[in-house]
């Protein structure tokens, strides 16, 4: 059920940050299904909502998704980052860049959304993405959820890793490095690797990755991405999990059978977004990364937990 109004938000068990129509609902339904079928309430905050020339039609999608996974959902209104601001007309610098007016907006505008939400839905449980592949509202929410007494007193804190950006090889690490993450147990897919390693992975996925081939399209562009991330990744090499920053813990959520088919339709009622994020291969890609992090399931996500 769509909550029209913000303000009247009721209690929940849960409450999910989606930066955008679709982030919750393709990062980690499988644990939003699981607190459903153990009776959680839960709902699902959309932050940027506003200024797409295809915001309705988004959002059309967005309640079809919200439906099937059988959650409440409110809409918080926060313009998308290239209508917020006119620097982020661009993926490079959606993705790679930040402006100095980002901290005044996050500190006067997305952090009283967020504390509102949290102060009436008075959730046990508060998830946010961790801004995998650095997309600029990503990185945004993140930075609400950590700073310094944002979330104090509030609920647990977890993020979930971003999709499809966790599926390109390195991003994931690159981006604990960032965060100069401690980790309470590292997975064997974050283990330290030789340069070599790491680059190839990297290479590779930049050439196979869906959403890169959708949105950079032009050479020049790609060129100048490819290489700050490849400086991103040279500093993340140094990084091998006993950081001095925030401290996680990796949590994994499997599913299968029924719930997988129904995954598997919440994610396509995103149908204008589908293509330019898996391509035409969903199924494998989501298969692959579970793979990866849990060996033999066919469908896995996992979320990190913030641990004092």
């Amino acid at each position: 059920m769509l909550v029209k109004d913000p303000d009247r938000i009721g209690a929940y068990d849960s409450v999910y940050f989606s930066p955008h129509l679709d982030d919750v609902a393709i990062s980690c339904p499988a644990r939003v299904l699981a607190e459903r079928r153990a009776r959680q309430k839960v709902l699902v905050a959309t932050i940027f909502t506003e200024g797409a020339p295809d915001a309705e039609a988004r959002k059309k999608e967005d309640r079809k998704a919200m439906a099937l996974l059988g959650v409440d959902h409110v809409w918080l209104g926060l313009p998308d980052a290239p209508w917020r601001n006119p620097f982020y007309r661009g993926f490079r610098r959606i993705v790679l860049e930040s402006h100095p007016d980002d901290r005044v907006f996050v500190e006067e505008r997305l952090v009283p959304a967020l504390g509102g939400v949290l102060a009436r839905a008075r959730p046990k449980r508060a998830y946010f993405p961790f801004a995998v592949g650095t997309h600029i509202d990503h990185r945004l929410t993140t930075a609400g959820a950590l700073l310094p007494g944002s979330m104090e007193g509030h609920a647990e804190v977890l993020f979930y890793e971003d999709r499809p950006y966790v599926f390109l090889s390195q991003n994931l690490r690159m981006r604990l490095a960032e965060l100069d993450a401690r980790l309470a147990s590292r997975p064997e897919d974050l283990a330290p690797a030789p340069w070599e390693s790491l680059e190839s992975t990297l290479r590779f996925g930049l050439t196979q990755t869906a959403y890169v081939r959708a949105f950079l399209k032009d050479e020049g562009e790609r060129r100048r991405c490819n290489e700050a991330l490849f400086h991103r990744l040279r500093a993340a090499q140094r990084w091998e999990g006993a950081g001095r920053g925030f401290r996680l813990n990796p949590e994994v959520v499997r599913a299968a059978g029924a719930a997988v088919s129904k995954i598997r339709r919440t994610v396509h009622a995103y149908a204008s977004q589908i293509e330019s994020l898996f391509g035409d291969d969903f199924d494998g890609a989501t298969a692959a990364y579970a793979g990866m992090i849990s060996p033999r399931s066919k469908y896995a996500e996992r979320c990190w937990r913030l641990l004092p």
